[in-house]
This record gives C-alpha cells, sequence and structure tokens, in this order.
C-alpha cells in the first residue's frame, strides 16, 4: 500500500513540477527582457526543468515517508520543516563559527544535496565559494538515498503496526 501511495505521490509531484516550471519560464520571459533569455535548447535548462520536477518530488516522498513513520499530522511537519530548513541553518551557523566541518557535512543534508539539481552554472559557482557543494547527479543520488532509506523504514513500520 505505501508503495502504491509513493508511486502516484512521486509521479503527480514529479509531472506537476516540470509542467509549473514551464509554465513559470512562460511567464517570467516578457516580464524580464533585459535578462538573457534562457533557451529550451540548452540541455542545462532542461536539466534544471527536469531537477525540479525531480527534487520536489523526492522531497514529497521524503514528506510521505516521514508521514508514515510519524503517524501524526503535525510532527511530520515538524519533522520535514526540521529537516529541510532547521539542519541546514543550525549548520550554516556552526559553519560561520568556524567550524569548517559544518560546511562540507552541510552539502550532504537532503535539502541542500537535492537543490542542487536545480543549480546551473554560476548559482552553483557561488554557492562553493563559501559551501562544500555537490554536482547535480551527486545531490540528486545523496536526497534520493535519504528517501530510500525513509520509505524503507516507514514500509517496515506500516508492516509492524498496521497487522
Amino acid at each position: 500500500m505505501l508503495a502504491a501511495k509513493a508511486l502516484v505521490v512521486g509521479v503527480v509531484v514529479f509531472v506537476t513540477g516540470v509542467v509549473g516550471t514551464l509554465l513559470a519560464w512562460l511567464v517570467t520571459l516578457p516580464l524580464l527582457p533585459d535578462v538573457a533569455a534562457v533557451s529550451l535548447t540548452d540541455g542545462d535548462t532542461w536539466r534544471v526543468i527536469a531537477g525540479t520536477g525531480a527534487y520536489l518530488a523526492l522531497i514529497a516522498l521524503l514528506s510521505l515517508g516521514l508521514g508514515t513513520i510519524v503517524r501524526n499530522s503535525a510532527g511530520a511537519i515538524s519533522a520535514v520543516l526540521g529537516v529541510l530548513l532547521m539542519l541546514p541553518l543550525v549548520f550554516t551557523i556552526l559553519g560561520g563559527l568556524g567550524q569548517g566541518w559544518a560546511n562540507d557535512v552541510m552539502a550532504y543534508l537532503p535539502g541542500p544535496a537535492g537543490e542542487q539539481l536545480m543549480a546551473v552554472g554560476g548559482a552553483a559557482d557561488a554557492m562553493a565559494a563559501d559551501f562544500a557543494t555537490l554536482s547535480p547527479a551527486v545531490g540528486g543520488l545523496v536526497l534520493a538515498g535519504y528517501v530510500a532509506v525513509v520509505l524503507v523504514v516507514a514500509g517496515t513500520l506500516v508492516k509492524k503496526r498496521d497487522v
């Protein structure tokens, strides 16, 4: 049952993310005439569009898994926000206090790792100046690893609890 839910959530969120990203691209073209237009014939553009859909789908699956583990809406929301927002903030503060290892560890947290799926040249290079960053493929695999672990734990708990 959890596998079916995960499949539906993953596919629906991926498609919605890709369509939403394409619509956002179409809407912003006439609004930003001075900015160099991003072409759909560019390979990086399609990687970012697909990466955005993949990132959103993986975050949705992570949320599904955490929600299944916690079995409480407020607890699941808190867990997801804590993992995606609070952990990177804590490591950023530690890095700012001179703990260099914190910047290296932060690259492997689910949020920052997955965000690399949407990073392109300039943004990725600017981030790399202060923080360790992963390539888009490695970042996506790191986030997928977190999702896999959480979904396996959730599936195991469902089998134990919901018998």
